[in-house]
């Protein structure tokens, strides 16, 4: 299949499953399919490079992509972000210091890996943070109310951040089943996927970058579980019903 089959088959899965009037249960089907679909693309376009790099041609690069994440709850879904793009193989850093700093400019993420796998997990982490904040109004409605706005505010974060951990353990899961897979077909796939993260690690080791103090605070274990255990049933991302990307910010 060509790399413009697979874009458009994962486009097509994701505008269906972020239509008007699909159930949960299908936009889940529907964004598992595109899922699957991206790490098979990932391990095709790897077997390609492998190709291209023992004839001489020029391979795929490395790039850095920002994702901006906007709004009260920036950091839970930095942090969402990172998790995921982490389990599909990318490396990830932000800026460290004041988060007052980003109040009014948004958190940003910046994601590095080979161009088609950072695009991809773009796509898959906007799809997921919809889902994600879908899912918090859920759950919340059936929860007591917080007694004040830092409870409130503590929740939305702790759940966001769990969804996060829960839907990139997921999709770990899958990257290791289909790796398998692929290695079963072919002889020599997970090679060439070993060779393909070490020169990302070496291109990595490379940068220069300064990694940011983690704070201590409260956590709302409730809310954490909650957002675990829907995370992993998210598998790749669960959708909206009549929803933008735009709203999720500082709903």
């Amino acid at each position: 299949m060509a790399p413009s089959d697979y874009e458009e088959k994962i486009a097509k899965l994701l505008t269906k499953a972020e239509g008007k009037g699909v159930t949960p249960e299908e936009a889940e089907a529907l964004t598992a399919a595109a899922e699957r679909l991206m790490i098979k693309y990932s391990i095709t376009r790897a077997m390609v490079e492998s190709k291209k790099a023992a004839s001489g041609e020029t391979r795929e690069e490395i790039v850095t992509r920002r994702m901006t994440f906007e709004g009260e709850y920036r950091n839970a879904y930095l942090s969402m972000g990172s998790y995921i793009a982490n389990a599909l193989g990318l490396k990830t850093y932000t800026y460290g210091g004041d988060d007052n700093l980003f109040r009014k400019s948004g958190k940003p993420l910046f994601i590095v890996g080979f161009e088609s796998d950072v695009e991809a997990a773009v796509t898959l982490i906007a799809s997921l943070q919809l889902q994600c904040a879908v899912a918090f109004r859920t759950w919340n409605k059936t929860q007591e109310k917080p007694i004040n706005q830092g409870a409130r505010s503590r929740r939305r974060n702790d759940y966001t951040s769990s969804f996060g951990a829960g839907a990139a353990r997921r999709i770990r899961e899958s990257r290791a089943v289909a790796e398998r897979d692929a290695e079963s077909e072919t002889p020599g796939t997970a090679l060439v996927l070993r060779s393909k993260a070490q020169s990302l690690e070496d291109y990595w080791n490379g940068l220069s970058m300064r990694a940011g103090k983690a704070s201590r605070r409260r956590t709302d274990y409730g809310a954490y579980s909650a957002g675990y255990s829907d995370g992993q049933k998210a598998n790749t991302g669960d959708t909206q019903v009549g929803e933008s990307r735009r709203s999720i910010s500082g709903s």
